[in-house]
């Protein structure tokens, strides 16, 4: 049975995530890192969510892997290793409605002793141990790692999720693969990413960050005048004294708007610090609201074990950019603001329930 303690965290230090490239091999299961893109690295190799936990409600397609942060929680022998995942659908029409549509966020962890790793740490080279990966527990997918129960007809020895990712594998390196006789096949988190199938691929480096960002005097002053020409120019406008066109109107009330939201002014001026940060990491804190609107009301209590849910960590809008999701004007694309994740605050890892649990997430929109 699981413990019911609650190991409480007292506000964590705020760590920043920055996007950076490293070889394939290093961002596999067995050295725990967090990362983005690609196929997600596993902890719990064998009780792997199923492909229909990781359909989109909204179309059925299935989701995409984002990003992973690797979050042990000191305090708690279940979580020495522990990893939050979230996955999202590429449709950007699925993310229209709910804060959190278009959105998957599981966590998983493992006590250090476990049926997967060593206790002790690992050596960080490509040949030490690369056996230790969901391969050798499941059938996967070769090009994106989930469960893949259907196998190439030709050779019989590559699994994959769907037609559309075994045409993919075919067209990058099976075609050749398939007709030799020699060739054999075992799951390798070493091996190349099908990039064009999936999310570009990087570590994501946590780094510790103890800027303090005040809100100066001049800061201050520059808001005010903001606020004095708006007003100056609305008065100029309802005198007739100055002519405005429907788009001059529409562009002053969002600056009157933008001028208004504090949340949004702060935001501007903590990211400008550090402007290709992906994640800030700040357990038990409040987060780096870019908004006064469209905050969560409330946030679901986990669950399977009834706690509250606390936060976590967010996703900053620089990733839209590095992954290309940012698409023009003209085009429908995904976006946010800042995606929040909210975790069980016990972290609870009851056997009865499965070994990837769903967490919260908030998507909240720049006005």
């Amino acid at each position: 049975m699981a413990s019911s303690t609650v190991y409480h965290e007292c506000e964590s230090n705020l760590d920043l995530g920055f996007a950076e490239d490293v070889p394939t091999w290093i961002l596999a299961s067995r050295f725990f890192r967090s990362k983005m893109g690609g196929r997600p690295s596993w902890l719990n190799l064998a009780d792997i969510p199923k492909n229909e936990d990781l359909q989109c409600p909204t179309c059925s397609a299935c989701l995409t892997f984002l990003l992973q942060i690797y979050a042990p929680i000191e305090s708690n022998p279940d979580c020495f290793h522990r990893t939050i995942f979230i996955f999202m659908c590429l449709n950007p029409g699925c993310h229209q409605g709910s804060a959190g549509q278009g959105f998957l966020v599981l966590r998983n962890q493992l006590s250090r002793k476990n049926d997967f790793f060593p206790f002790e740490p690992p050596v960080e080279s490509p040949d030490w141990k690369c056996e230790l990966n969901v391969g050798k527990f499941n059938q996967v997918c070769r090009v994106c790692g989930l469960r893949g129960s259907k196998k190439c007809s030709g050779c019989g020895k590559v699994n994959y999720c769907s037609r559309e990712h075994q045409t993919t594998d075919w067209k990058m390196r099976h075609k050749t693969e398939c007709k030799s006789e020699e060739f054999t096949f075992v799951f390798n988190e070493n091996e190349d990413i099908c990039e064009n199938a999936l999310l570009l691929h990087k570590e994501i480096v946590m780094t510790g960050d103890d800027e303090e960002i005040s809100d100066s005097d001049e800061d201050e002053s520059r808001e005010v005048n903001i606020d004095a020409e708006i007003a100056k120019i609305k008065q100029l406008e309802q005198n007739g004294e100055v002519k405005l066109s429907s788009a001059d109107l529409a562009e002053f009330a969002e600056e009157d708007q933008v001028a208004k939201d504090k949340h949004f002014k702060r935001f501007q001026k903590v990211v400008k610090a550090a402007p290709d940060q992906i994640i800030r990491y700040q357990k038990a804190s409040e987060p780096l609201w870019v908004s006064t609107e469209n905050m969560p009301d409330t946030v679901d209590n986990c669950q399977y074990c009834g706690s509250r849910r606390v936060f976590e960590f967010q996703v900053m809008p620089q990733l839209l950019s590095i992954l290309k999701l940012d698409k023009s004007a003209n085009e429908e694309s995904i976006d946010w603001g800042t995606l929040l994740v909210y975790t069980c605050e016990k972290s609870c890892s009851s056997a009865l329930e499965p070994a990837y649990k769903k967490e919260f997430l908030w998507r909240q929109n720049f006005s």
